[in-house]
């Protein structure tokens, strides 16, 4: 398994720095790109995020739309070489809105890690770092803050790669990294 995990804020250029990757990848290995989606268009404005965001994809990469179920789609799809998530957060937030709870964010959440620690092939995975902001005012918004951004820090223990993307320029954090 090789996974990069790209980390940034909101509009810092995260998906454009995985889509560079991917292609890069695509290129050096001759294999086929799959582009894992998780937001849905629930309004008029995502859908427009949705179809730039598509407009933006190699004409000969793979799209698949799954705003829930990734981690089964990641074991059934082993056989996928090069594959981007994009995003973690949106997945989380996804679950949350099934009123999943706490109990059952933690199960979809190690169910999440187990998939993607055995992907064999070149996995990019988005998301957002959600630690930097104001403490959400709802227990609902806490209770995605804390579950995402755990979640964020047991997708990074697992990654080859961790790159923090900040006005579209990423740093790989693991040639940074500090021991306690």
């Amino acid at each position: 398994m090789s996974l990069t995990f790209v980390l940034g804020g909101a509009r810092s250029g995260k998906s454009d720095f995985a889509l560079a990757r991917a292609t890069r990848w695509e290129r050096d290995l001759h294999q086929t790109v799959t582009f894992v989606a998780t937001g849905e268009a629930r309004d008029t404005e995502m859908a427009q995020r949705i179809h730039s965001h598509q407009a933006q994809r190699p004409p000969g990469w793979v799209t698949v739309e799954e705003p829930l179920n990734v981690d089964e789609w990641l074991v059934g799809h082993s056989n996928r070489p090069i594959v981007i998530i994009d995003c973690l957060s949106l997945l989380v937030s996804n679950w949350l809105g099934q009123d999943v709870g706490e109990a059952a964010l933690r199960d979809r959440s190690q169910s999440w890690l187990q998939a993607v620690s055995q992907f064999p092939g070149h996995l990019l995975v988005v998301s957002n770092e959600v630690g930097q902001g104001l403490i959400p005012t709802t227990p609902l918004g806490r209770v995605y803050r804390d579950g995402l951004g755990w979640l964020n820090q047991k997708t990074a223990a697992l990654a080859k790669d961790v790159v923090w993307v900040v006005a579209g320029l990423g740093i790989n954090l693991r040639d940074f990294q500090v021991q306690p």
